[in-house]
């Protein structure tokens, strides 16, 4: 079993426009295939891609076949969770969770990146997806999930 990539491998980094998703392609891009994936600013040979969109996000990953797969996407704008929980779940539990899912099936390796928690209604709209990556914050091939 590899517990690190090859330099042929794709890395797939979702999030890949925001501040922390640039330096992780900027990062590994010198060394690895990086596969750059975004919902804002998709710079031309990114992808675009929603992790509240199931279908477009399951394309994504069966189209790249990444060996690992770093998130650093989440939606962490405390007022727009607030007045959207639902879309806030999509993007930060059940997109998460189907990356993780998909993962596992594959053996990809998951690396989540956690936003930083600055309000406690944040953290209750979010309380499910924390606990849940907290535990599959990496997966190994060797790991399933139920």
């Amino acid at each position: 079993m590899r517990t690190s990539p090859q330099t042929h491998d794709p890395i797939l980094v979702i999030g890949a426009s925001g501040q922390l998703g640039l330096a992780l392609c900027q990062e590994f891009g010198s060394k690895y295939n990086v596969v750059a994936a975004s919902r804002s600013h998709v710079d031309q040979g990114q992808h675009y891609v929603d992790l509240a969109d199931e279908t477009g996000l399951i394309r994504l990953l069966e189209d790249v076949q990444a060996n690992t797969i770093l998130i650093a996407a989440a939606m962490c704008h405390v007022d727009r969770c607030e007045l959207e929980p639902k879309v806030c779940h999509s993007v930060n539990v059940t997109g998460t969770e189907l990356v993780a899912r998909h993962a596992s099936r594959t053996g990809a390796l998951v690396v989540f990146f956690q936003p930083t928690m600055s309000s406690m209604a944040l953290k209750r709209s979010t309380a499910k997806m924390m606990r849940w990556r907290r535990s599959m914050c990496m997966l190994t091939r060797s790991q399933k999930l139920n």
